[in-house]
């Protein structure tokens, strides 16, 4: 190769580092509008509909009430919508005076000791509600015999 060959060369004829710029802006960009919208489908879809079982499962660790009728509320402990279910239904049973009996089943991973669960936000706001109690649902049990899926599923 030549003096000549090298003269013949253009130096705009290389990729900007502007250009690279750019187009590395657009793949962010899409990127980010991409995760964004699958954030909004997810936290748009709702969950699984129980289908409630006509009578109380029988082999559950949670009973009815014998004098009032009972609320059953599933919860996820650690789950942030579990924290607007519990205040809700607070709200509802602070109306009703508490005439009936709310039962909170609170579900968190078997790592999660029974103090450590007791000292969750969840666990002590739902302790605080009106004529409630609050009862460990150990791997999901009493969760799967009223066909729960999604924390907040809630039976009267």
């Amino acid at each position: 190769m030549g003096h000549d060959d090298f003269a013949s060369l253009d130096p705009t004829d290389a990729p900007a580092p502007r250009g690279l710029a750019r187009v590395a802006l657009t793949v962010w960009l899409i990127a980010v509008v991409f995760t964004l919208a699958l954030l909004w489908r997810y936290d748009s879809t709702p969950g699984v509909a129980a289908a409630a079982p006509a009578t109380w499962p029988a082999g559950a660790h949670v009973g009815l009430s014998a004098d009032r009728p009972t609320l059953l509320v599933t919860l996820h402990a650690y789950c942030p919508c579990s924290m607007a279910t519990i205040s809700e239904v607070a709200w509802v049973a602070d109306r009703a005076h508490a005439r009936f009996h709310t039962t909170f089943l609170v579900e968190a991973p078997d790592a999660v000791s029974d103090a450590a669960l007791e000292d969750s936000a969840a666990y002590r706001l739902a302790s605080a509600v009106l004529g409630a109690s609050v009862v460990r649902d150990r791997g999901g049990h009493d969760a799967a015999l009223f066909d729960a899926h999604t924390s907040g599923q809630t039976y009267l």
